[in-house]
């Protein structure tokens, strides 16, 4: 039985795209514009158009760099079914959220009687005492202790 050494070159059946650079500089050049387009529409009253125009400029630099840069627009079939597959399952995520969150007032759901999950936690202050100084010093371990144990006459 004779063996052959495989070169790579048998079973290379899909045909390799190589993108001449000037592809990459129109995108970029695209990209750039994009973002000054999102800097000047950020800056203007569009009303509930804002978010829309906002979404819409980012989903086109997303579906650029996908496309080009990720090398999708050249892929297989198989690559480009799944991308576009997550992609409609994100928004199918996105969707599920949203109906949630519009759909909260018109079951009488109070926004106000919603807790806030962030309303529990107290923030230390800013100036705790815990700045430098890392070593004996009173970080207020006693105070607290004192404070705590001030209103209880057991001990």
């Amino acid at each position: 039985m004779a063996t052959q050494a495989h070169t790579g070159d048998e079973h290379h059946d899909e045909e390799v795209h190589i993108s001449p650079h000037s592809t990459y500089y129109w995108v970029f050049g695209a990209l750039v514009v994009l973002t000054i387009l999102t800097v000047w529409t950020a800056g203007m009253d569009l009303g509930p158009l804002n978010d829309v125009v906002a979404l819409g400029i980012a989903f086109t630099k997303a579906s650029l760099v996908v496309l080009f840069f990720m090398h999708v627009k050249y892929s297989s079939r198989l690559i480009q079914l799944i991308v576009v597959g997550s992609v409609a399952w994100l928004a199918i995520m996105f969707g599920l959220t949203m109906i949630d969150y519009v759909s909260r007032e018109m079951v009488g759901v109070d926004p106000e009687a919603v807790p806030n999950p962030y309303e529990r936690f107290e923030m230390p202050a800013a100036d705790s005492g815990h700045g430098g100084d890392h070593g004996g010093g009173d970080h207020g371990g006693d105070a607290a202790h004192a404070e705590a144990s001030a209103g209880d006459d057991s001990h």
